[in-house]
Parts: C-alpha cells; sequence; structure tokens
C-alpha cells in the first residue's frame, strides 16, 4: 500500500470504525459498560495508572506478533468496576495473497496453528478451542485460564479470546481477561462484541 494509504481508527458513539484496513473497512462495538481508554489524553506520569495503561502508553499501537505485520492499531477497553478489560485489535498481514483466495483447508490449517500458538502464550494448552465461522468470518475461540509463567502456584484469570479473518489481508483480535468470579461477565461481553465486528 502507498504511504498514506492508512488512517486511525475512530470511536464515535461507542463504535470503533476504520474505513481503510481490508476491502471497505471495519466496524465493531464497544460493549456496554466498558470505556475506551485513550493513551492521546492520558498523564504518563499520574500515579492512578494501572500497569496495563502504562503498557498502552509505552507500546501504543506497535507491538510484536509472530508474523509480519503491515499495519496495526489497538484498543484498551476497561470496565470502571474492575471486571475485567478487553483488548482490541486490527492487523494488516504481509501476505502473498488475500485470505479470500485461500481454500478452506489452509485457513482451517492457519488457524489451528494460531490456537496452539495462543495457548502455550496462555498458559493453558487444556484450555478449550474451537475453529468457527462468525458473522461470516472464519475464526477461532479460546476460553480458558492465562496464567503467568515460572511460578509455582500461578493464580492467573478467566481469559476468553477470538481471532478473526478479515477477507483481504486483515485479522481481528478480541481477547479478555477477568478475575474468575466475573468469567461470564467477560464471556458475555467478549462474545457480544465479537459479534458486533462487521468486515466490509
Amino acid at each position: 500500500m502507498p504511504n498514506g494509504y492508512y488512517q486511525p481508527a475512530t470511536v464515535v458513539d461507542g463504535v470503533i470504525s476504520n474505513p481503510r484496513v481490508g476491502w471497505r473497512g471495519y466496524s465493531v462495538k464497544v460493549p456496554d459498560g466498558f470505556e475506551v481508554f485513550d493513551p492521546a489524553t492520558a498523564n504518563s506520569d499520574s500515579p492512578e495508572l494501572t500497569q496495563l495503561q502504562k503498557w498502552c502508553l509505552w507500546d501504543g499501537d506497535l507491538y510484536s506478533r509472530s508474523m509480519a505485520i503491515v499495519y496495526t492499531e489497538s484498543f484498551l477497553l476497561e470496565d470502571p468496576k474492575g471486571r475485567g478489560f478487553i483488548f482490541f485489535a486490527s492487523d494488516t498481514l504481509e501476505l502473498s495473497a488475500p485470505w479470500s483466495t485461500w481454500l478452506s483447508p489452509e485457513k482451517e490449517y492457519f488457524l489451528r496453528k494460531a490456537i496452539n500458538d495462543k495457548l502455550v502464550l496462555i498458559n493453558d494448552t487444556k484450555a478449550y478451542a474451537e475453529v468457527l465461522t462468525l458473522n461470516g468470518q472464519r475464526a477461532w475461540h479460546i476460553r480458558g485460564t492465562a496464567k503467568p509463567y515460572f511460578k509455582k502456584k500461578p493464580l492467573g484469570q478467566a481469559y476468553e479470546g477470538y481471532f478473526i479473518l478479515g477477507n483481504m489481508k486483515e485479522a481481528f483480535w478480541i481477547e479478555g481477561w477477568a478475575p474468575f468470579s466475573e468469567r461470564e461477565y467477560l464471556s458475555e461481553k467478549i462474545r457480544e462484541m465479537a459479534e458486533s465486528l462487521e468486515v466490509k
């Protein structure tokens, strides 16, 4: 893509959207009860910032993955009552051909491998995982526990995540973490957001 093709997503009336990603853009709704953390207006020296907010300020929208990324943008969504948070990201990948030209077995293999990678990352290789179709898009879903490494008795957190393929070379992450007592609340909100994603 030529320089200047991409533009940052906007958040208007609880909807994150970007018309310059993929064929004709995407839109996704912020779940009810969640607020979008805005690094642009945050004071990085404030003692009230959470570790996660500080990470967003430090990392911005540039984070590393195991595959080449041409353009990425991300949003941290927080429940003000402390019941959990959601990370939404839109990645445009450096692929040789658009997803729409991939055969079903190729997509299946890619998604299965991505599932295995994520299960290792969250440190829960026995989590529930499935490949599915969501709003006409191929995706995976994982429901499990995210546990820190190198601890004898890690407490961990409830984890729920979706990875959704677009139509061109874009892919979307909708992932959430919450205390175990809020697992069902997190599951409901993550699913709500995943089902609202419209790839145009």
